[in-house]
């Protein structure tokens, strides 16, 4: 459970770009962001994509007041006529860790409607043991960049006859 005082997760809003690509760049080395991505020649191009995200209703926040403590970023695609949902990242302030920010943003996405199997690599040992802790299962495949990719699925809820 987040803290009081933090919002609950709401759709990222495109103008508030500049504030994503701002906790997006200072978490890059824990989340694996190309360091390309936060230069001053590129910063214009990822507040394009997240406001991108935003609009395309791909990305959630928790904040604090003003203040931006946590985003997810999911991807929604198709294969073989099976819409599947990818976590591409998690992201919490390093002031605000250990408060229940990522926690709720994963909870949040594993209960929306229609969403009955999240796919996400973890990055970090950190984001492996909380997505491990809320029902992913390690796949035993791992991503290019060498992490390990994890699943969870809904699971059908049991019913009792009377």
């Amino acid at each position: 459970m987040v803290e009081i005082g933090f919002t609950k997760p709401e759709m990222g809003k495109a103008a508030g770009a500049a504030k994503l690509a701002e906790l997006l760049c200072a978490c890059k080395k824990e989340i694996g962001l190309n360091e390309e991505s936060c230069t001053l020649e590129n910063r214009k191009q990822l507040e394009d994509n997240l406001a991108k995200e935003c609009s395309q209703n791909q990305l959630w926040t928790i904040n604090k007041g003003d203040n931006l403590v946590g985003l997810l970023i999911l991807h929604n695609f198709t294969v073989c006529s099976v819409k599947l949902h990818e976590i591409m990242y998690i992201v919490v302030d390093p002031n605000f860790r250990c408060r229940g920010i990522g926690p709720t943003l994963v909870r949040y996405i594993q209960a929306k409607r229609g969403v009955r199997g999240l796919h996400a690599e973890a990055r970090n040992d950190h984001s492996e043991h909380m997505l491990i802790k809320y029902g992913f299962e390690p796949t035993g495949d791992r991503s290019a960049s060498g992490h390990p990719k994890l699943f969870w699925e809904r699971r059908p809820r049991r019913r009792f006859n009377q």
